[in-house]
């Protein structure tokens, strides 16, 4: 996939730690080639909160800083860097416009890291009206896709970003 060669590609090039988040445009061309859904650009931020490349330690509590162009429920999923494997979903919250935190404060759950090391994408999907509560296909395009549609909104946006796990 495109988002494995942007990411391969800069990390052999050396770009430092807040490098790469990929936006709704680059995913845009993709989703509307592969599933026909159409991206609007409601996701303007989305990166781990040491930013986008940072390494955490396994354990390690991470949180996401978010920015919406307006109010909606957004879907977290964490996603192998290939995207093959079975993606997880790590929370779903309606939110505010403007700057977010992930998991929200003073909520009941915290993301912490677990094994194997290396490198980990998390996809953040927007819509406007509440997903299901659960990703009901095996890879993490076809996943996304399916949460888009099975939540039947009208405006949807997809961003990712990545982490390392030390």
């Amino acid at each position: 996939m495109r988002v494995l060669a942007i990411v391969l590609a800069l990390a052999a090039a050396g770009c430092g730690p807040s490098v790469v988040t990929v936006r709704s445009g680059d995913l845009g061309t993709w989703f509307k080639g592969q599933y026909g859904l159409e991206l609007t650009q409601v996701i303007k931020r989305f990166e781990p909160g040491k930013g986008a490349g940072a390494a955490y330690r396994v354990g390690e509590a991470v949180r996401f800083v978010l920015n919406l162009d307006r109010q909606g429920h957004v879907a977290v999923i964490s996603l192998d860097l290939d995207a093959q494997s079975t993606p997880r979903l790590l929370g779903r919250y309606f939110l505010a416009a403007g700057d977010q935190v992930l998991p929200p404060p003073g909520g009941p759950s915290e993301y912490r890291l677990s094994p194997p090391a290396g490198w980990q994408r998390v996809r953040v999907i927007f819509t406007d009206r509440q997903g299901p509560s659960a990703l009901s296909a095996r890879d993490g395009d076809a996943a996304t896709a399916a949460y888009i549609r099975s939540s039947g909104a009208t405006v949807f946006d997809v961003a990712e970003t990545y982490l390392v796990i030390r």
